[in-house]
């Protein structure tokens, strides 16, 4: 006996699919579990609060507080006892917060118990003997909120940043984008370019259709010009909500003994560095992060800078000051004032005094300066007031303390320069992360933009994919991915107006045929017999069924990213000559582009990545029963058994080798599920089960 595959009834297969489909959440996030966690900080405190989420939340109450009703959102005060010994653990407070009105968008409770390490210990090892109950992973009550729909990524960072944020700014910020005002943004631009796909693929499928509007492609391009000068207006925000989020990296230099470390202690209010009359003492970077007018800040103090030293522990710190200048946003100079009054040219001395440092004074000119005159209280107040000091340079003494308060005053009014003020109404990039997807997001759309469709020679359907591809970068900010609502709209907004090519069309066929019988046995009285026949037809949704070649997201993203536009451009155009000399077949797609376009889509079903390569590994370890010449079973077999057809490129032999060699794993009995243990479900399962046949 040996086991193979068998397709499933078409039934079962297309509510599989259905199933799956609709429970791409569910694949994620293992729904079955009920997880729990101390919410609360970690050490003795007064209250501890400990939250429970998942489908057996109330089995936690019922277990641990007693069978009691529980009125939602409501605190109750309950004795709490272990489920298993019914020991006396503590008497605290209960919650309860059915889904989907939770945090995390499922059942979830919450047990607020006195903060001592020996009852939170009990509490959480009461929950941990309950059956389906485990401790949380870091991070997995706001990401089930995510996969559930109660937060999207960028209220789920801003959410990551409000418990992390040390300043008042910070708050502010990162309460803006927890609250979904980020979010709100980015979604309206994305649907700015939904309606442009739309209005462009209506265009590519109806353009000789008399309904289509004349200046249809005009309106595409105002609204896609607007849409772009509003994105680089974002993205020249100077990363003020990077630098308010990280802080700003500050440097202190100088010269060596001239009061940088004393300056350091002095801000930092209390004595970080080391401070001795002996030049040279600081020779390594000292930072610290630091609160100044509601502003974070990444304070550094280095070590004393010069042209030249024979010393080399102070040549290396030296060269360590200078590198790390090159990633400063603010510099905090400190000066001699003995040396700075013999000068009779401010101006000139500051360059000069740069140059002794071993810096360059252009270099430093892209970067913002505060020169801090020290050791005022060595030069007499009448020269002091005799010289006429730049408005850039501040007069302290770390030794009296004497223009400390000026100095803070000074850095406080840059800082504002370099963080900005968070607002509700104007919302600015806080992460790394979303300014790569919005200038991925620009550059597509300056793509778009610089063709001409009516005059240029250009495949409109790959030239539609770059504002898809711009649509689904925006989509990554936020975790909002979907090609279905590009569908959605088109059917929205064109469905009623182009009758020829309705949503879902079927064409149905019937005949009936009525035949009068005399019978004998009825006294030869007539019967009339009739008999039908039906068949329904599945029409085309749209023109470019015909015309249109197949765009695979992986396929194109490769591609485009792989060459230049202009090569893209000749290539596409050899493949139309091709297509129109009758030599290729526009729908044609080598092997490895369509298994690499399967890998995207399997996400967008619930699967794994790598489910493609458990899929092979399985239908070679178990092949497909191929005894009922179905076409279906046929075609999975070719697919997922790459030795058998010759679809990859010349430039795709790797991808060949790298799929063949997965088949032969499987035909040697490898355990698939292990081997590619990321993939916790095939789409196989939904298509076909294990049966034991006779070998044959």
């Amino acid at each position: 006996m040996i086991k193979v595959n068998k397709l499933l009834s078409f039934k079962r297969i297309f509510t599989g699919i259905r199933y799956c489909h609709s429970l791409n959440v569910e694949k994620i996030v293992n729904k079955n579990d009920t997880i729990f966690a101390l919410s609360s900080g970690l050490g003795k405190c007064g209250v501890a609060v400990i939250r429970v989420s998942g489908p057996d939340s109330i089995k936690s109450l019922q277990e641990i507080a007693g069978n009691y009703h529980v009125k939602p959102r409501t605190a109750h005060l309950r004795s709490l006892r272990h489920p298993l010994s019914g020991e006396l653990i503590d008497k605290g407070l209960i919650l309860w917060f059915p889904g989907p009105h939770s945090f995390s968008g499922e059942d979830s409770c919450e047990f607020q118990v006195h903060g001592g390490t020996a009852v939170v210990q009990a509490m959480l090892e009461a929950l941990s003997s309950l059956p389906n109950h485990r401790f949380a992973e870091p991070g997995e009550f706001t990401k089930r909120a995510f996969f559930n729909g109660k937060l999207d990524l960028t209220e789920v960072e801003g959410l990551a940043d409000l418990i992390h944020a040390e300043t008042e700014l910070q708050r502010k910020q990162a309460l803006i984008q927890a609250t979904g005002n980020l979010s709100k943004l980015y979604q309206a631009w994305r649907e700015i370019l939904l309606k442009c796909v739309a209005h462009f693929e209506a265009y590519i499928d109806f353009a000789e259709d008399e309904n289509i509007e004349d200046d249809v492609l005009d309106k595409i391009q105002i609204e896609l010009k607007s849409l772009r000068h509003e994105i680089s207006q974002h993205l020249s925000d100077g990363r003020k909500g990077e630098r308010l989020r990280d802080g700003v990296r500050t440097a202190i230099i100088g010269a060596p003994n001239v009061g940088k470390s004393s300056l350091l202690n002095i801000l930092c209010q209390k004595p970080v560095s080391i401070v001795t009359d002996i030049a040279g003492t600081t020779r390594d970077i000292i930072e610290k992060h630091l609160n100044i007018g509601g502003h974070p800040i990444l304070l550094a103090d280095t070590a004393g800078m010069r042209k030249e030293t024979t010393d080399i522990v102070e040549s290396e710190g030296i060269t360590r000051a200078k590198d790390y200048l090159e990633t400063v946003d603010l510099i905090l100079m400190v000066i001699d004032a003995s040396q700075m009054v013999k000068s009779q040219n401010p101006s000139k001395f500051l360059d000069n005094y740069t140059e002794k440092l071993g810096l360059c004074p252009n270099s430093l000119k892209s970067k913002r300066i505060i020169y801090f005159l020290n050791k005022t209280d060595l030069i007499s107040k009448q020269e002091i007031d005799e010289w006429k000091f730049p408005e850039n340079v501040i007069r302290i003494s770390c030794l009296t303390n004497e223009g400390v308060q000026d100095a803070i005053t000074q850095i406080t009014s840059h800082l504002k320069d370099l963080c900005g003020n968070p607002s509700f109404e104007n919302p600015v990039l806080s992460r790394l992360r979303h300014r790569h997807h919005l200038t991925n997001a620009l550059e597509y759309i300056d793509t778009f933009l610089e063709v001409d469709p009516e005059k240029d020679f250009v495949d409109l359907a790959i030239l539609a994919e770059n504002l898809r591809i711009a649509m689904r970068s925006i989509g990554k900010i936020t975790g909002q991915v979907g090609v279905e609502d590009v569908l959605d709209s088109r059917a929205l907004q064109y469905t009623n107006t182009y009758l020829l090519f309705p949503k879902n069309p079927i064409l149905q066929l019937s005949m009936a045929v009525v035949s009068l019988v005399e019978s004998p046995d009825l006294n030869n009285r007539k019967v009339q017999v009739n008999s039908g026949w039906q068949t329904n037809f599945d029409l085309p949704s749209s023109v470019s069924v015909f015309t249109n070649p197949v765009n695979f997201p992986g396929w194109y993203k490769k591609r485009s990213i792989d060459e230049n536009h202009e090569i893209i451009r000749k290539k596409r155009k050899a493949v139309y000559e091709k297509y129109l000399n009758g030599t290729r077949i526009v729908h044609d797609i080598p092997a490895g582009a369509l298994y690499n376009s399967f890998r995207d889509m399997l996400p967008m079903y619930g699967f794994h990545e790598e489910c493609l390569e458990r899929s092979i590994c399985e239908m070679a370890k178990h092949p497909i029963h191929r005894h009922e010449d179905d076409v279906l079973s046929e075609a999975l077999h070719i697919l997922l058994t790459p030795s058998e057809h010759q679809a990859f490129d010349d430039n795709e032999l790797h991808d060949k080798d790298y799929y063949e060699k997965i088949e032969n794993l499987g035909k040697h009995g490898v355990d698939c599920k292990k081997l590619f243990y990321l993939c916790k479900e095939t789409p196989l399962a939904h298509l076909t089960e294990l049966i034991e046949i006779e070998d044959e």
